[in-house]
């Protein structure tokens, strides 16, 4: 495996129900500087080796949501090299969402964390909250990332099955993010190491696209090329078809080793009638052998008993 590089492009939006964007996204020092500027934010990029990758949810109201989001992508830098880093990356953030609740007079103000660092062949998320992080591969599509809510619980406890936690009131109900005072609760992140390999796509994404597109659609998009450019421009255009109705943010990364794609491509379907056309072709051959048989015994038979009627005379 040659030298693994890493094309990247994040798009973060309204949708179609709200006015502001409470989301972030980042990829590698590049993020929504300008939180009051509501406009679709789309950034690409392609890297040797990767990078850091995050999808953040702003919750509060009065810009706070904003805020939060905000506070939650902006002191990221290169010198998170481990996932013990990003880890206490995402421990200090929740120190300093804290702090300006504090300064605010005890508004609370929140936010998701969903973060992938990726050196070379390895890559290691660290997450809270319900913004997601899967791994598309080989045309399957994991979920890597754990979703902190009350309907998780119920699904760990066996309370609920995952369909049913899809449509339940409490889907949304966080019970970890970023902006927990530790005097309530000490944040746990969740996370994952994953060995990178050729043709890999990670998705990162708010539950502004996981509310609109189930797994399957998901899977379908990203199946249907090997562009991420096109894959992420369509996941965000289906999610605003399906409704809209929260801020929808996407990342998506694919690694590359130049030995070209791994995505498994369904095979080509047979023309209209082609199948036909053969069965058609092999039974007459199979019919022509039978007769050309049939009267070489016819003759053979004949001759053997005497009867000469069929031999032409000199």
């Amino acid at each position: 495996m040659g030298i693994m590089t890493y094309k990247s492009i994040a798009i973060s939006g309204t949708g179609l129900v709200r006015t502001g964007n409470q989301d972030n996204v980042y990829i590698n020092g590049v993020y929504r500087e300008d939180v009051n500027d509501n406009s679709v934010f789309e950034h690409e990029e392609k890297t040797a080796e990767g990078g850091i990758y995050v999808v953040a949810d702003g919750m509060g109201g009065e810009k706070h949501g904003e805020l939060a989001s905000l506070l939650a992508v902006q002191a990221l830098s290169d010198e998170i090299t481990t996932a013990e880093d990003f880890v206490q990356y995402v421990i200090e953030r929740n120190d300093a969402i804290c702090q300006v609740m504090k300064e605010k007079g005890g508004a609370r103000m929140g936010a998701t964390f969903a973060g992938l660092l990726v050196n070379g062949n390895n890559a290691d998320i660290v997450n809270l909250g319900d913004s997601r992080i899967y791994l598309f591969r080989d045309g399957s599509l994991l979920q890597l990332s754990y979703d902190h809510t009350a309907a998780q619980q119920m699904i760990n406890l066996g309370i609920l099955d995952k369909a049913a936690a899809g449509k339940h009131h409490d889907r949304h109900k966080l019970t970890q993010h970023l902006g927990i005072f530790p005097s309530e609760f000490i944040i746990e992140p969740h996370t994952k190491h994953v060995e990178v390999q050729q043709g890999d796509i990670f998705l990162m994404c708010s539950d502004g696209l996981t509310d609109m597109l189930n797994d399957t659609e998901i899977s379908d998009i990203l199946a249907g090329t090997d562009d991420i450019s096109v894959c992420a421009r369509k996941l965000y255009e289906s999610a605003l078809e399906n409704g809209g109705k929260d801020n929808t943010s996407i990342v998506l990364i694919q690694a590359d080793s130049g030995g070209g794609s791994s995505k498994r491509k369904a095979k080509a379907k047979p023309k209209s009638g082609s199948k036909g056309k053969k069965i058609a072709v092999i039974a007459l051959i199979l019919l022509s052998v039978a007769l050309l048989c049939a009267a070489v015994w016819y003759i053979v038979f004949n001759v053997a008993n005497g009867d000469c009627s069929l031999i032409p005379l000199q």
